[in-house]
């Protein structure tokens, strides 16, 4: 496979609460199920999750490391495609979740974003060197300079909103704005949809789209408490692949592989 080809899409949403981190571990568990090789970055530093959700995995560096140039890739690229079973790879750099380590990142001032985001594009290049097929970014909510660091260093924007009006409402200036010098695709979820039917979901969900100025609707995720009772503990596409959060993630992964030029996922990996 051609080392050109890797895509880099970042999770966004206006505010958190939204499931993105969820969503962007279960597409990168399915990725890499698949048999792509994939790295996810928990780049939301002032609220890191990932290590959390994934039972606290031995980190040797984390991302912080990197982007202060004390460490090297290979030193925060954790691998956990043993442990979790999967056909491909798949490689975590986690943040670091330590509340020492947020209450620094809260003192970050704009130039040392600026050589955050050199940083960011240099490991993504590297990784992409590395013959990677995907790299997620699960990015920080809102406009913070973390936040536009991701959506301008990746290949694909995801804004991840739910149904909440006033969400809806602030995302409007995040499509005119933030996302107009985006070279890729936004895309569009809506997740935690009150709906009793999937039809209502994606009838729900088309016309968020709409409201915001997004036509690229990815996917409709009607609202499943199960989500948050087994966050931490699960990971829902790989322990419950029958679940129709799950099977909504496998056609959301067809959407993204099939407007790549990487191969598409097989409905034998479906």
């Amino acid at each position: 496979m051609p080392k050109d080809v890797m895509k880099t899409v970042a999770f966004h949403s206006v505010r958190g609460g939204t499931g993105k981190s969820v969503l962007s571990l279960n597409l990168a568990y399915l990725l890499s199920d698949a048999g792509y090789k994939v790295v996810l970055i928990d780049y939301d530093m002032r609220a890191p999750s990932l290590y959390f959700m994934l039972k606290k995995p031995s980190v040797n560096k984390f991302l912080n490391d990197y982007l202060e140039g004390e460490a090297r890739t290979g030193e925060i690229l954790v691998d956990l495609s043993k442990k979790l079973g999967v056909k491909g790879k798949l490689v975590v750099a986690f943040s670091d979740p330590s509340l020492e380590a947020v209450k620094e990142m809260m003192t970050k001032t704009r130039k040392w974003e600026m050589g955050a985001l050199r940083r960011l594009l240099a490991l993504i290049r590297e990784l992409r060197g590395k013959g990677y097929d995907w790299v997620l970014i699960d990015s920080p909510p809102g406009p913070q300079y973390s936040a536009i660091n991701a959506i301008v260093s990746s290949d694909v924007v995801v804004l991840v909103i739910t149904p909440d009006k006033v969400e809806v409402e602030s995302c409007k200036p995040y499509v005119s704005d933030i996302y107009k010098d985006v070279t890729g695709k936004v895309y569009l979820i809506v997740n935690k949809v009150p709906a009793s039917s999937m039809d209502e979901a994606v009838s729900t969900a088309k016309s968020l789209a709409k409201t915001i100025g997004v036509h690229e609707l990815l996917g409709a995720i009607p609202y499943y408490p199960e989500i948050l009772l087994y966050n931490g503990e699960k990971i829902m596409a790989k322990d419950f692949p029958n679940h129709p959060y799950s099977r909504i993630l496998v056609e959301i992964v067809k959407k993204l592989t099939s407007s790549s030029q990487l191969p598409k996922l097989s409905s034998d990996n479906a």
